[in-house]
């Protein structure tokens, strides 16, 4: 017997619709979820800043938690008889997202207090393998905020450490690239049988179309910002990253990596499969009985799960 979609959208710890009610649900995971709510019977939307909570999943199977979430928006549709209602993740709002400038370099210090000084002041528990936690953050200038928000620090410093970070509820789970699996014992490396797939796209990128990378750095003896660049000195229009790095051998260091990343992803693949809620952003996705050019490992850059009146689908926008 075919399994049903299932999914809980909890509002402020309650619930925000009852079971069996049709609504349009859209989330990414970390970065914010998307709730259509018909306005006839009981459904009352939740106040402004209201907190969320969505669970995916199939009947008779363990749901996977997004969030929590901030109401952040509310759309009311006359026609359509139904009210869009939007949650941003708390850790893209608020004073994590906020940029600041200060410097709280110690030497000795290591990479689990460092990541817990930046997320625990904002409500996160980290979880990160302890071999991790322990080791010493090098170089000591990585420490050091000009005009950067704790968040973007935190994945700076996640990022030199060759590791990826994955919100999951309230804890930031940090995880070592290489690694099997999450810190929680969640896999990170997943398969996909043509037979699952709605729909998929290979899209090949031109390797060409990012020519230059620009970074920001800021001179501590002369107190002003400065630029470096790298690749292509006549492309009129560099990428640019974001932050400002507090010295220019990290700048520059920093370029040269993303003009790689940029260089390296030819291929991006779009697939829309039955719903798979356990597959995550910077994972390995590997498409194995699939003709060329689908066959092969991917990397998950975003990961989209979709409930509504047609069923549960999960989108993944994949490159290699």
């Amino acid at each position: 017997m075919a399994l049903s979609p299932r999914f809980e959208v909890l509002a402020d710890g309650e619930p925000l619709v009852a079971s069996g009610v049709a609504v349009d649900l859209r989330t990414d995971g970390a970065g914010g979820v998307r709730v259509t709510l018909p306005t006839a019977g009981e459904v009352v939307p939740p106040p402004p800043r209201a907190s969320l909570r969505v669970s995916v999943g199939w009947d008779g199977l363990p749901l996977r938690e997004f969030g929590p979430y901030v109401r952040a928006g509310l759309e009311d549709r006359w026609g359509d008889q139904a009210v869009a209602l939007r949650g941003e993740s708390v850790l893209y709002r608020g004073a994590f997202a906020a940029r600041r400038t200060r410097s709280w370099a110690e030497p000795g210090l290591t990479f689990g207090a460092a990541m817990r000084r930046l997320a625990e002041p904002h409500g996160y528990t980290v979880v990160m393998p302890p071999t991790l936690a322990a080791s010493i953050v090098v170089p000591e200038d990585l420490l050091i905020q000009i005009a950067e928000s704790d968040r973007g620090v935190l994945e700076r410093i996640v990022r030199a450490r060759n590791a990826d970070v994955h919100v999951l509820g309230a804890r930031v789970v940090i995880v070592l690239a290489s690694a099997a699996t999450t810190v929680t014992g969640r896999p990170l490396a997943f398969t996909a049988d043509p037979e699952e797939a709605h729909d998929a796209v290979v899209s090949v990128l031109d390797r060409a179309r990012v020519a230059a990378v620009q970074a920001r750095w800021y001179s501590w003896s002369t107190a002003s910002h400065h630029t470096v660049r790298v690749g292509d000195a006549g492309d009129p229009t560099p990428d640019t990253l974001p932050g400002v790095y507090p010295v220019e051998a990290l700048a520059r260091r920093a370029a040269e990596h993303a003009l790689d990343d940029r260089r390296a992803q030819s291929e991006r693949l779009t697939l829309t499969l039955r719903g798979r809620p356990d597959i995550i952003p910077e994972s390995v996705l590997t498409l194995g009985s699939w003709r060329p050019p689908y066959r092969g490992a991917w990397r998950p850059q975003a990961v989209l799960h979709n409930v509504d009146g047609t069923g549960f689908r999960t989108t993944i926008v994949a490159t290699r």
